[in-house]
């Protein structure tokens, strides 16, 4: 159990950290309202988790559900649900040439306020989000790995 919910900090985190700016236009960079999937992914060697995103105007939940299972089937063993705001920021190009925009979340986490910086490219109804590098600045660089998909 301590597995997954360090997994689920872990995907918090993953939606964080300074790469570049740039002086664009920021207005309508990003169409996030909605919810967000993430593909079942493996923990461990028996479990599996699915992520949920759900952002409505400036707001977020995030919801990470943990299975006895390799298929994200069944009821969850475990579910970490998380609220938050964000703010989007500057458009950078990432270390690989693509561009991304800054994006910091802040989330209340036992009476104190925790600051992620992230960064998203969104492809249609895909979004990919940063590689945590460091939690102080933005990602430079984004995870292929882990797409989240509007539903």
């Amino acid at each position: 159990m301590k597995l997954e919910k360090l997994l689920s900090i872990v995907f918090i985190l993953f939606l964080s950290a300074c790469g570049g700016s740039s002086d664009e236009d920021t207005d309508d960079q990003l169409d996030l309202d909605g919810t967000w999937v993430s593909n079942c992914r493996l923990v461990g060697e028996n479990n599996s988790s699915l992520h949920k995103v759900i952002y409505l105007n400036n707001t977020l939940e995030t919801v990470t559900s943990t299975f006895d299972n390799r298929n994200c089937s069944e009821e969850p063993i475990d579910v970490l649900e998380t609220i938050g705001t964000f703010s989007i920021g500057n458009t950078i190009q990432t270390s690989s040439g693509l561009d991304a925009v800054e994006v910091t979340y802040e989330f209340l986490r036992e009476d104190e306020i925790f600051v992620l910086l992230d960064i998203i490219r969104q492809e249609d109804n895909t979004i990919n989000i940063g590689i945590q590098d460091n939690t102080d600045t933005f990602p430079t660089e984004l995870d292929f790995d882990i797409p989240l998909i509007r539903q």
